[in-house]
């Protein structure tokens, strides 16, 4: 349902996450300390097209009014660039996962070399 839509308004961190990674604008709205920091360390990741209204300040009402219409009207520019930033992190995340799985084998030859055995339930893809 995500993917039909321009905007995306809402208060859940993987809406947003899953309207991003499609190119679509985001508008996140949010009151405690710990949500607005998922929702600004997100806006960090895709830059442009993912806003952060803060529920806990005056002119809550513009303040949402404001970032939707921009959303709205950045729709088609900014799609490219959030599309781009899903990619990065994807492959980010890759290679994470895979420097993961190398410390990993790294760390079960030693302990084989001492006669241990190390189990792992990280995949090796």
């Amino acid at each position: 349902e995500v993917s039909k839509c321009r905007v995306v308004m809402t208060g859940a961190y993987h809406a947003a996450v899953f309207a991003l990674g499609q190119g679509i604008p985001v508008v996140c709205i949010a009151k405690t300390p710990y949500i607005l920091d998922k929702f600004y360390g997100l806006a960090d990741q895709f830059g442009t097209g993912c806003d952060v209204v803060d529920l806990n300040v005056q002119d809550i009402q513009e303040n949402i009014s404001v970032a939707i219409e921009k959303a709205w009207l950045s729709a088609e520019e900014v799609r490219a660039s959030l599309l781009q930033a899903a990619v990065q992190q994807i492959e980010m995340s890759k290679k994470a996962y895979r420097r993961i799985w190398e410390l990993i084998e790294g760390e079960a030859a030693v302990s084989q070399s001492k006669g241990h055995r190390v189990c792992s339930s990280v995949g090796g893809n």
